[in-house]
């Protein structure tokens, strides 16, 4: 392959622009369209989209085997790139490599054997790390209107292609620079694990009693101070605090309603909207991303319409049960919530803001977890369960004092999680360009060679 002077490729009859479907060995394929519900170690692996990390890598904890039998067609085999096919995943990618053990591949995904005379496979997929495919994929997604690419589209995906021995170096090159990227962004991802370990860690001191606040500082109370609160996993509270079931400081525990979206279309400045789990979370809720709805389907569910100060809480689904926040708007919009979440509406004992916290703490976690019912995949946490679930309260002066208090310190280390995010959504961000320059040839990689001790 030849240079011009600003570095680009020129594109000679061993270095052009190709279509996938010209560099693989055999058509595209779609994967089993089998359901993952064993997990036995001497079957073949049952790699899915959910399986594959950002970094590319296989997940540890959802491993899935899929029967010898069903699996002798869907195979992979050493440098067989796989494609996620729909969904919130599309476009998505992964090397498959002997390492990870016999594997067969799910439906959602399809497979590229790639002709290794013309295109290397970790060639390719580097490729697919690149801001060329991102642009590519959204013209697709333009086109289409919908985030769906099969076979047929991946198959006219062009790619630079160079010689191959340029192929092997820019390999070499990337394989090198994405592991410094790639440990620095796990280093960064620790703290903030850390970081949210800490919050926790100091939510449940806090309203569980077992420290006190004295002139801004944290105190250990005296055990002279504490008496036992009669739950396992709660342990001592404070002699003045009362512990008690949820429905006795709530005037309403319940399930959101089964809104029916076909009532009425809902305008594009609609003052109607409905909260769900996507909307949902310890850190925030997201407002502007709810769905519009109707004044029709509004007025059908009019019964749910959210107050402020309403605890919403994800009661239905792995990942989403759990997840707690106050409702607080004051845009004007009206909005109700689904089955998929829970209500409580406080009474005058309690302040909605100190239930909120007693519920994102490791208690509050803990104890919700313990109530979640039902098969994995079919997850629920019953509003009844809720209403039972003992809970540590001060009298109100002393909640308004700790609420303060958590929201000073805990905006502390939001602050410094934004910070954090921050930076790794940067490092991803260079972490791309430099594959996007890597693969297109913005790099002159002829003098590269690794040093032991090599700066990003």
């Amino acid at each position: 392959s030849i240079r011009d002077q600003e570095g680009d490729w020129i594109m000679t009859s061993n270095s052009v622009k190709k279509r996938l479907k010209h560099i693989i060995l055999e058509p595209l394929q779609y994967g089993a369209n089998e359901s993952a519900e064993e997990s036995n170690p001497d079957d073949p692996r049952y790699i899915r989209i959910t399986d594959i990390d950002e970094n590319g890598q296989l997940k540890e904890d959802t491993y899935k085997s899929l029967d010898k039998v069903k699996a002798s067609s869907y195979y992979l085999k050493e440098g067989d790139v796989l494609f996620a096919r729909s969904g919130a995943t599309v476009g998505k990618t992964f090397l498959y490599k002997e390492k990870y053990g016999k594997a067969a591949f799910a439906g959602y995904l399809i497979k590229a054997t790639v002709d290794k005379s013309k295109c290397l496979p970790a060639f390719l997929y580097y490729y697919t790390k690149s801001k060329n495919y991102e642009n590519w994929k959204d013209s697709i997604f333009i086109q289409a209107t919908i985030q769906n690419i099969g076979a047929d589209k991946y198959s006219e995906l062009e790619i630079d292609c160079p010689d191959i021995e340029v192929q092997a170096r820019i390999i070499n090159y990337l394989e090198y620079k994405t592991t410094q990227f790639d440990s620095l962004i796990s280093k960064k991802e620790q703290l903030i694990q850390k970081l949210e370990q800490a919050k926790k860690s100091l939510i449940s001191e806090v309203v569980t009693g077992k420290v006190k606040i004295v002139d801004g500082e944290l105190v250990e109370r005296d055990p002279a101070e504490m008496k036992e609160s009669g739950i396992e996993w709660l342990g001592l509270v404070p002699k003045e605090w009362k512990v008690s079931k949820l429905k006795y400081f709530s005037d309403k525990i319940t399930q959101g309603p089964n809104p029916n979206y076909d009532l009425g279309e809902p305008e594009k400045a609609s003052k109607y909207r409905v909260l769900k789990t996507k909307d949902l979370y310890d850190s925030a809720i997201l407002y502007d991303n709810s769905d519009l709805i109707s004044v029709e389907t509004y007025n059908s569910c009019k019964k749910s319409a959210l107050k402020n100060g309403d605890i919403l809480m994800g009661i239905v689904g792995k990942g989403s049960i759990g997840k707690v926040n106050v409702f607080d708007n004051d845009t004007g919009i009206n909005y109700i919530f689904t089955r998929a979440l829970g209500l409580i509406r406080v009474n005058n004992k309690l302040k909605p803001r100190f239930l909120n916290y007693i519920l994102r703490s490791n208690y509050g976690k803990e104890t919700i977890n313990n109530g979640i019912i039902g098969s994995t995949g079919q997850e629920v946490l019953q509003t009844a369960y809720i209403a039972r679930v003992y809970i540590p309260i001060p009298d109100k002066s002393e909640q308004k004092y700790l609420i303060s208090f958590l929201d000073k310190e805990t905006r502390k280390i939001d602050l410094l999680l934004l910070k954090m995010n921050k930076y790794i959504d940067l490092l991803k961000q260079a972490k791309q360009s430099l594959i996007s320059e890597a693969v297109t040839g913005k790099i002159d990689l002829r003098d590269w060679e690794i040093i032991e001790e090599g700066e990003i």
